[in-house]
């Protein structure tokens, strides 16, 4: 059954994002053309500038939108009228929200994909595509990261990964623990994300406040500007991870007891 519902919840986001991804790509092109006008002559350049400007905002809204469009959906598709439907299917309420988490990891990959490719047409003329190989030739990730190649950039793309999925849960469970109230829904949605959130950063200050007082060498090196060994990173990332997935299994695991025991919406 995942499946099928996947299939309906990617159609869904997929009429939603598709003209926003039609719209990006041709003013690409746009911008693409107007580099070449601004070379023939500067009456252009003014014009040039306002299209760019407005074709970086629509970049930004193609990787912004998709994110809380997807909440969007959640909340429209099984916390508002459309619930009383959704909730009635065969299905279990791990396999709804799993399909929601899963449709929109998806379509953030195609986000990114089209905001590369509209970036490669916008600014063919310098071969903009050649940039990020030769980043990686520079071993920017390497040095950012702190540890060799592959696993630097693998364990990037994975933390990059389990952080959206956590934030997707975060706004989940918050709008799912204020569905239980009768009145000004979004209002007490809105006062438990501050809640939650300010719990994660207690989280993090004592995960941090541990790791310092384990390894107090740590805060004479950042003071030094010494950059630390990558064995003290390895820590620091992986412990990051453990305890992002740990508080998006709590979000994920909280949200699917509110839809199974707290909340009416058959």
């Amino acid at each position: 059954m995942l499946g099928k519902v996947l299939k309906y919840d990617l159609k869904r986001l997929g009429q939603s994002l598709t003209p926003l991804y039609i719209i990006t790509l041709i003013l690409s092109i746009v911008v693409l053309g107007g580099s070449y006008l601004t070379d023939i002559n500067q009456l252009f350049t003014i014009a040039y500038g306002t299209v760019l400007l407005f074709f970086i905002v629509l970049l930004m809204a193609v990787g912004i939108g998709t994110f809380f469009l997807s909440i969007q959906k959640f909340y429209q598709n099984l916390l508002k009228d459309e619930g009383y439907l959704t909730n009635t299917l065969p299905v279990t309420k791990n396999t709804l929200i799993l399909s929601k988490i899963l449709s929109s990891c998806i379509f953030m990959v195609v986000s990114l994909i089209v905001i590369a490719l509209a970036l490669c047409i916008a600014f063919a003329k310098f071969q903009i595509w050649t940039v990020v190989p030769k980043l990686y030739e520079f071993g920017l990730i390497r040095q950012m990261m702190g540890m060799e190649e592959p696993f630097a950039t693998l364990l990037l793309v994975l933390m990059i990964i389990i952080s959206y999925v956590v934030q997707l849960l975060f706004f989940y469970f918050a709008l799912a623990l204020g569905q239980r109230h009768n009145t000004n829904r979004l209002v007490y949605s809105f006062v438990y994300g501050l809640v939650l959130y300010s719990i994660q950063q207690v989280i993090s200050l004592i995960f941090l406040g541990i790791f310092i007082f384990i390894n107090p060498d740590v805060v004479a090196m950042l003071n030094n500007q010494v950059s630390p060994s990558v064995s003290i990173l390895g820590v620091i990332y992986i412990g990051s991870m453990i305890i992002s997935i740990v508080i998006g299994l709590i979000y994920y695991f909280g949200t699917v007891y509110l839809f199974q025991k707290k909340l009416n919406l058959e």
